[in-house]
């Protein structure tokens, strides 16, 4: 029975270790999209011109000066 208890808990481990790294992959992909789209917002706000309504809070990324 311990010899049971003890393979399932090494099987959970091995299993939620690997949950935690596709997880982790995923919120990898998913923010490299999401910077890839904000840069190319920005972008086309600098070619059109576009402000800020002068009501706006500012917006602080992370890294970046705010």
């Amino acid at each position: 029975m311990d010899t049971q208890i003890g393979s399932l808990r090494a099987d959970m481990n091995t299993q939620g270790a690997s949950l935690r790294a596709d997880m982790d992959a995923q919120f990898r992909e998913v923010s490299a999209i999401l910077l890839d789209h904000t840069d190319r917002l920005a972008r086309i706000e600098t070619h059109l011109d576009i402000q800020p309504r002068p009501d706006a809070p500012p917006v602080e990324l992370q890294g970046q000066p705010g």
